[in-house]
This record gives structure tokens, C-alpha cells and sequence, in this order.
């Protein structure tokens, strides 16, 4: 009896404690009801993600029924203290239906996997000149040999040699035959789905030509957005022309990218320097230079507004300074080719504007909000994208620093008294200290995105930017706007000439930093999870005001310590390319040993840099462990058993009768015993590449259609349903030990 109501009385505490907390954070948010604001693209964003994480495609009705329980859920607690909740449930139910909408509206046909050669006609969009001599085109499709409209792609991307390229001008209608193919799948399972930003991009088709192109003479009058595409890009190479003809080598190349977005010249070797000192930012038009292109121009006009003292004091030159610069913004999106991280600048930059023109602040948390709700409503698949993810935790970690009142915005600080050298030698640490803060908290803040995504972290990064930055706000961009402005005049020389000054100093620090011992450090991919906690506790921290904000510190130091100490997510034994190209096996050293291979180099690329491995792949193939000849390879393989690889059916029977893992582009005719697990060509063409996992009594096998799930951007040849599918999220195929 005792202990029954010693149980009940612990059970009555333990509900009445759960009732009090509950009671404590619906106080709190209901305190925190300025602030909710702030949470509204947070919950968009996470129904889009919770979307695009599904293994099927959600039909119209589930679909139709989320939107149903997010509207209910909002009109059942609008008149109670649960309202929170009911808006809460109405905003994921909007991101999930928002990103349903976008995956519909842009579907497109896509090309099967299989190259094919085809007779191609189409409108060249955009053109772009690469490294190594070859051009890439962006074609808008209007005839793909004899399909039906319904059947070929919407737009295609093609590789064109410079013979052919440089004749080809952006809006003109083209004729050419190309080998093409559908986009590329994920190089292992769970790896990155080129093929998933390929259909929001409406690209069904890649490839190249393999004849010369042919200009249709009798073309019908241009789309309006093709004679406006046209329009934009023959500025653009003439831009980058006018440039190329005052800069030369790298400093020209980085100057075209700075001012029209064209990365495509980029010297290799410099590309790399830049991104191995953590300054890769610098390169992709984003806020960074948005802001500062635009806000030299504001700041510029007014200056000189206020050196007239009838306009200072009668007319609201501040506003007129800002609708100035939201259109100079704008220009400069056009020009440098509105790419998604470029747009995401611009929305979040007009945002800033417009707060000034209706007398708002310019700068804080609801402007960052109100520009994340714009990109998700316009492109809810940005949710998935790491320039998204990078800007937006950057915006908000420096917008809540600046909220603290941190040393770096403290208005205490008076210059006015003292010596000018004195202002000016404060004015100037105060300005290199901020750079070393502001660098220090965006480096914090997206550190643990980048090493997901990229699985590489730039060790002295803090460094580089603290000389770069400073250069391109003070030098590079303020003369690349000038030397715009002068282009009509042709009096750009000596601005270009000073903005080549300011590159050929980022580039040169750049290559110093990029060879220190040990600048990149190359880890394996992790899991997303420590991300996903750590951008949690961020958010925690930073959106709300009271004391509980703190409780977001825990999020914050847990994901950042797990991002190193998780380990790798994916610790397969075995990788099979897709088209047998070339297969990887982890050697008794621990590391994955490649087949020698001409081809296959991007898989094997992907599947070192997911192994946190920095090695090329060409050494990576002079590792122990493969024994090939011309009719296959064979491998000891270092957990259990043999590795055999199978090119000609005459090793095939003796490999039936020994090799515990078989991989052959044969498929075995009769008995084949021995194997416990066998791979053939067709299991490759039909479910994607492959990748083996030793639990220690058998082999895991995994492919990427296992993993990819059932979605438009997803279509595999062999059509699989709920009813004959073998693999599910959750449920691999297991071979005997």
C-alpha cells in the first residue's frame, strides 16, 4: 500500500512539474509576442525541408490534407492560449504545400541516363567561356530530333569547343547535334543530387556537341525573355571584353567575375588558392558585394547631395540616396546575372532600402525575416541550398551582435576630441577590429555548414579575411562601380588599373595563406544532425530576447563540439561507380584504394573527399590492394573474403567458384555459388551506384535508388512501386556472411 502511494505521489509530482514547465514556456512566448516574427521563416523553411526529406512523392491529397490540418489547427486556438501552436502548425503546413507548388510548376521532361546522340535546335540563353579553351551554353530547347513537346527537355546545358563557342552570341537560334544525357545522379548513396537542383533549374539534358553549330538565318522574332537574356548578356560580354582589355590574367578573370558573375576564366591555380584561404565568398555575388556596390553608391550620392546646403536642408536626401542605390542594386543584379545567391542578396538589400524610405530601421532581425520569407516564397528548394543557409546564419549572427551592443557598434566611443591622427589611428583599429569580429562570428556562425557540405574548413581563413575584406570594400568594389560608371565615356582605365591592384593583393595574399602547413583541413561527411542543433541553438539564442535565450547556447556548443567528434555518416567498405568506371575498396590501412581508371574520375573524387581523404585520385589508384589486367581486377579484402571485378566472360566462371563479392557487367548465366553478393551491369544501370558496408557477420548493400526515394527529380529507368520495391528508407538489402 505504502509503495503504491509512494508511486502515485511521484507520478502526480512528475505531472504536475511537466504541467509547470509547459505553463512556464507558454508564458515565455507569450512575453516574447514581438518576436514572433522572427520565427515565421523558420517554421516556412523547415516545412519545405520536412518536404523535401520525404522518400515518396506526396500525392494532391496529402498534400491537400496538411494544408487542411494547418488551417484548422490556426482557427481552432485563434481565440486561446494556444494560438502560437495554431500559427506554428499553419506555417510548416505552408512551407510543406509551398514546395510541393514550386516542384510542380517547374517540372520539365528530363532526358533518360542513357547519352544519346541528338539533333538539337534552341535558343541560346546564356554562354559562358571556361577555363581550358571550351564554352558553356544554356539553350532553350525548341526541337530535340523529332519529339513531341511533351517529351523533350525544357532547356539543356551544352559543352562547346572554342571554335564553336566564340561564334555563338547569347538570343541567337541555333542547330546543332549533341550527345546528351539526363543530369547526373549522386556519385554514392545519400551523396549530393545534382540531379535535384537540375529540375528546379529546368535543366532536363547536359552534354556536348559533336558537330559544328549552325546558326538558323530565318529565325522567328526573338521571346520577350529571350530578347531581354540577349540584351543583358551581349552587355555583359562587352563588359568583360572592355575589362579583359585593361587586366590581364587573373586579376582580369576575377574582375569579370566581380562585375558580371562570370567565374568561367578563372585561372585553376588561383580558383584553388582562393578557396584553400577560406576567401571563396569573395567570388559568388552575394551580399558582400551587393552591399557593397550599392552601398558605395548611396553613400556616394549622399555625399555629394549634402554638399548643397538648399537640398540637405529641405529635402529628404536620404531617401532619395537609398531609391538611388535600390536601383543601382538592381542594375547590378541584371548585370551580373541574377543567379539564386544574387537575387537572395538583392531581396535582402531592397528590403533594407525600402525600411529606409518608410522611415524603419535598415538593419535588423524583421528585415532579415522579411527577406527570408520573400526567397522561400519565390524558391522554397532554397531551403536545401548552402548559399542560403550560409547568408542567412551570417545576416543574423552579425544583426544579433550588433543588437548586443558589442564593442564593435558601441556609440560611446566619441572621436571628436583629441589630435586627427589620434581619430584617425582609433577610427582605423576600430575598423580593423570590427573586420577581425565581424569575420570571427560569420566564420563561427557558418563553419559547421561548410564542413557539411563541403567537408573542408580553411584553417587560416580568419586571417585572409582580414586583409581581403578591407580590400574589397575599400579598393576592389567602390572602383569597380566607378569604373561602370566611366564605361560610356570610355574613361575606365585608371579605375580598373586600381581595382586590378586590390586583386592581384587578394590573390597574392590568398596564395601565401593557402600555402601554410596545414591551411585546409579535409574531414569526413558527418551526419546532418550536429548542424541541424547547431543552427537551432543559434536561432534560440539569437531571435529570442529574454533570459531564456540562453538555453540556445547549449544547441550551439553541443552541435559545434559534435561536428568534429561525429565521425563519419557514411563508412561504406565497397563504392561502385554507376557505370563501372571505377570501384574503391577500403585496403587494411584504413583507406580507399581505387581501380586504375581514365574514366570515373568524379566519382572517385566524391567518394575521397566523403571519406575525408585529400589525396588525388591518381594516387589514390597507386594504392595497395587492386591486382588488375585487362580482363578484370581482384582484391583481398581486408574485413572478409575476396573482391573480384569481372570484365570478360572468361574469368567469369572461376570468379562464380572463389570471389565472396562478385561486380561484373555480366550477368551470370547459370550457377554462381560462391558469391554472397553479386553486382552485376544491370543492378548498376537500374538503381545507381552502389556501396557495400561489413557489419561484421555480412555485407550491407545500399544504392542510390535505395536512398533517393521515389521524386520527380528522381526517375530511374526500372520504375519501382510499394509493391515490388525491395529497398526502402529503413530496409537494406543484407547478404550472407
Amino acid at each position: 500500500m505504502n509503495a503504491d502511494r509512494a508511486t502515485s505521489g511521484a507520478r502526480r509530482s512528475a505531472v504536475e512539474f511537466v504541467e509547470a514547465v509547459v505553463r512556464a514556456c507558454g508564458s515565455a512566448v507569450l512575453d516574447e509576442r514581438a518576436r514572433w516574427y522572427l520565427w515565421s521563416p523558420v517554421l516556412l523553411a523547415t516545412g519545405a525541408a520536412v518536404y523535401f526529406q520525404l522518400y515518396d512523392e506526396p500525392d494532391v491529397w496529402s498534400v491537400a490534407i496538411v494544408a487542411a490540418l494547418g488551417i484548422g489547427a490556426a482557427l481552432a486556438a485563434r481565440r486561446s492560449q494556444a494560438i502560437v501552436a495554431g500559427i506554428a502548425v499553419l506555417l510548416l503546413a505552408a512551407g510543406f504545400v509551398l514546395a510541393k507548388t514550386r516542384t510542380f510548376l517547374v517540372a520539365a521532361q528530363v532526358l533518360p541516363q542513357a547519352a544519346k546522340i541528338y539533333g538539337l535546335s534552341g535558343w541560346v540563353e546564356d554562354i559562358e567561356q571556361r577555363a581550358g579553351g571550351r564554352w558553356r551554353a544554356r539553350v532553350r530547347v525548341t526541337a530535340l530530333d523529332d519529339l513531341a513537346d511533351t517529351r523533350r527537355p525544357y532547356r539543356v546545358r551544352l559543352s562547346l569547343p572554342n571554335r564553336y563557342g566564340s561564334a555563338v552570341a547569347p538570343g541567337g537560334l541555333i542547330r546543332v547535334r549533341a550527345r546528351l544525357r539526363g543530369p547526373s545522379e549522386p556519385a554514392y548513396p545519400g551523396g549530393f543530387d545534382f540531379a535535384r537542383r537540375a529540375w528546379f533549374a529546368r535543366i532536363g539534358g547536359f552534354g556536348f556537341s559533336v558537330s559544328a553549330v549552325e546558326k538558323i538565318a530565318d529565325a522567328p522574332p526573338q521571346p520577350f525573355f529571350i530578347a531581354m537574356l540577349s540584351s543583358l548578356e551581349t552587355l555583359r560580354r562587352t563588359i568583360a571584353g572592355r575589362v579583359h582589355g585593361e587586366l590581364s590574367g587573373a586579376a582580369g578573370a576575377v574582375a569579370v567575375a566581380l562585375i558580371t558573375g562570370k567565374r568561367g576564366t578563372i585561372p585553376a591555380d588561383a580558383l584553388k588558392a582562393i578557396r584553400d584561404a577560406g576567401l571563396g565568398h569573395l567570388l559568388a555575388i552575394s551580399g558582400l558585394h551587393m552591399v557593397l556596390m550599392a552601398g558605395s553608391l548611396f553613400w556616394l550620392i549622399r555625399a555629394l547631395l549634402a554638399l548643397v546646403p538648399r537640398l540637405s536642408l529641405n529635402f529628404p536626401i536620404k531617401k532619395w540616396s537609398a531609391a538611388t542605390a535600390l536601383a543601382g542594386g538592381f542594375g547590378y543584379l541584371l548585370l551580373s546575372g541574377a543567379a539564386v545567391s544574387t537575387q537572395r542578396a538583392f531581396i535582402m538589400l531592397a528590403v533594407m532600402f525600402v525600411a529606409v524610405l518608410i522611415d524603419r530601421p535598415a538593419i535588423s532581425l524583421r528585415n532579415v525575416a522579411t527577406a527570408a520569407i520573400v526567397v522561400l516564397l519565390l524558391r522554397p528548394e532554397s531551403v536545401l541550398d548552402v548559399g542560403f543557409q550560409m547568408s542567412f546564419a551570417t545576416v543574423t549572427g552579425l544583426i544579433a551582435l550588433f543588437d548586443a551592443r558589442s564593442l564593435l557598434f558601441d556609440r560611446r566611443y566619441d572621436f571628436g576630441n583629441g589630435f586627427a591622427v589620434t581619430r584617425y589611428l582609433r577610427r582605423s583599429v576600430t575598423y580593423l577590429g570590427g573586420i577581425l569580429l565581424t569575420t570571427l562570428v560569420a566564420t563561427l556562425v557558418t563553419g559547421p555548414i561548410a564542413a557539411y557540405h563541403f567537408n573542408r574548413i580553411a584553417l587560416y581563413g580568419l586571417a585572409a579575411n582580414l586583409i581581403a575584406i578591407p580590400l574589397m570594400g575599400l579598393l576592389i568594389m567602390p572602383m569597380a562601380g566607378l569604373a561602370l560608371a566611366a564605361m560610356p565615356f570610355g574613361a575606365e582605365a585608371p579605375f580598373l588599373f586600381v581595382m586590378g591592384q586590390g586583386i592581384d593583393a587578394v590573390i597574392a595574399t590568398a596564395r601565401t595563406v593557402s600555402q601554410l602547413p596545414g591551411a585546409v583541413a579535409v574531414i569526413a561527411q558527418g551526419p546532418a544532425w550536429p548542424v541541424v542543433l547547431f543552427v537551432t541553438g543559434g536561432l534560440w539564442f539569437c531571435l529570442w530576447q529574454r533570459r531564456w535565450r540562453y538555453f540556445g547556447l547549449i544547441g550551439l556548443i553541443t552541435g559545434l563540439a559534435a561536428t568534429g567528434l561525429s565521425g563519419r555518416q557514411y563508412n561504406y567498405d565497397i563504392l561502385v561507380d554507376r557505370q563501372l568506371a571505377v570501384v574503391a575498396m577500403r585496403n587494411e590501412q584504413g583507406q580507399l584504394a581505387l581501380t586504375p581508371t581514365r574514366r570515373g574520375r568524379y566519382s572517385a573524387g566524391r567518394w575521397l573527399a566523403m571519406d575525408g581523404d585529400r589525396v588525388p585520385v591518381a594516387e589514390a589508384a597507386r594504392r595497395s590492394g587492386f591486382r588488375c589486367d585487362a580482363r578484370g581486377c581482384v582484391a583481398d579484402l581486408a574485413l572478409a573474403g575476396t573482391l573480384a571485378i569481372v570484365n570478360h566472360p572468361a574469368i567469369l566462371r572461376d570468379e562464380c567458384l572463389t570471389a565472396t563479392v562478385l561486380i561484373t557487367r555480366i550477368t551470370p548465366r547459370g550457377s554462381c555459388p560462391a558469391p554472397k553478393l553479386i553486382v552485376t551491369g544491370r543492378d548498376l544501370f537500374r538503381k545507381g551506384a552502389h556501396a557495400l558496408t561489413w557489419t561484421g557477420a555480412a555485407y550491407r548493400l545500399e544504392s542510390v535508388a535505395s536512398v533517393r526515394g521515389n521524386r520527380p527529380w528522381s526517375k530511374a529507368v526500372e520504375q519501382r512501386s510499394r509493391k515490388n520495391s525491395t529497398s526502402r528508407r529503413g530496409t537494406r538489402q543484407t547478404t550472407g556472411s
